[in-house]
C-alpha cells in the first residue's frame, strides 16, 4: 500500500475518532449550568448575535423598582434550531 495513502488513512481515522469527542467536551454545559433548572425573564431584546456555534441575544430586564439589567442569553447550536 502506498504510505501516502496509508498516512490520509490514519489520518482519516483519527479526524474520526478524537473529533466527535472533542466536540463533546467543548459543548458539555452541563459542567457548567443545572440544566434541569429554568428560569423565565421578560424585558426587551436589544441585540440578537446570529453566528457558529450559537445565536446570543441581549436582553434588558426592568424591575419592580425600575432599575434595569441587561441579560446574555445563549441557544444551542444553530444546527438544532
Amino acid at each position: 500500500m502506498n504510505a501516502t495513502l496509508l498516512g490520509r488513512r490514519k489520518t482519516a481515522f483519527a479526524a474520526i475518532v478524537v473529533m466527535p469527542a472533542l466536540a463533546s467536551a467543548h459543548h458539555g454545559i452541563s459542567a457548567k449550568f443545572d440544566t434541569q433548572a429554568s428560569i423565565e425573564i421578560s424585558g426587551e431584546i436589544e441585540e440578537v448575535t446570529w453566528r457558529n456555534p450559537h445565536v446570543l441575544f441581549t436582553v434588558t430586564v426592568t424591575n419592580d423598582d425600575g432599575e434595569e439589567t441587561r441579560w446574555g442569553a445563549e441557544t444551542l447550536s444553530m444546527a438544532m434550531m
